[in-house]
Parts: structure tokens; sequence; C-alpha cells
């Protein structure tokens, strides 16, 4: 986590503020949730979807993980509109909803794609 306000110590190059270790493999997105300021979600190649509240002061352990997908997750968007509504992408070619209430199970998987999936904002038709 960078704090974009710093001055930078040499050059342009603003130093970490804190760094969070839960994966085990590359991250591949990671996204802040829009309306609780202290929460954020990760997911990677090691196929989890991690939930971190940055109220805990644990950077090393999340408050939630789930093995989410059977392959690599490529991406994550919380719902602007629903504050306990999130999906995630993937490699296996699969979106999957999630209810933040309750992590243990996916409230639906779509399977239709043809190729993995690389992001997904949330979005509302009418």
């Amino acid at each position: 986590m960078w704090d974009i306000n710093a001055t930078p110590k040499e050059g342009r190059i603003i130093d970490a503020q804190t760094i969070f270790t839960g994966h085990t493999s590359v991250v591949e997105d990671v996204s802040w949730h829009p309306l609780h300021e202290s929460i954020f979600g990760s997911v990677a190649d090691d196929k989890k979807l991690m939930i971190w509240d940055t109220r805990s002061g644990c950077t090393t352990r999340p408050s939630h993980t789930v093995d989410s997908h059977l392959a690599e997750v490529n991406c994550l968007s919380f719902n602007p509109f629903s504050e306990y509504i999130l999906a995630t992408g993937s490699a296996d070619r699969t979106v999957a909803l999630w209810d933040l209430r309750s992590l243990q199970m996916k409230l639906h998987s779509f399977e239709s794609h043809k190729d993995e999936i690389f992001s997904g904002p949330m979005v509302t038709t009418s």
C-alpha cells in the first residue's frame, strides 16, 4: 500500500507504506471496496480470493480466504450498488458471484465464456 501524498525519497519513487503477503503466487488484481475504505480484495494465480481489512493491523493473514476457481483468478470487482456483492473472473473461463457475508459458497457461476476472463467491472443495465 502506498501513500500517494508522500514525498518521494529519491527521484519520483515512493516507498510502500505497507506490504500485504497472503498469496503464494502472482497477484493478478487488487480492488478497494467502493463503500468501505478499509476493505480491499485481492486475487492471484494461487486460485484464491482474499478479503483484507486494514483495521485489523495484520498484513500476513487476510480476514477471509476463499479457494475461488479451478484455475488462476485474474480479476475482481466489487458491486458499487450492493455493499456485499463482488465478482471474480478466472482462467477457468468462469465469472463467480460472491456475497461477502457468506463466502463459503458462490452465489452463482457464469460458465459461457470461450476464453479466460481478464477484467470485468460491475455494470448495470436498464
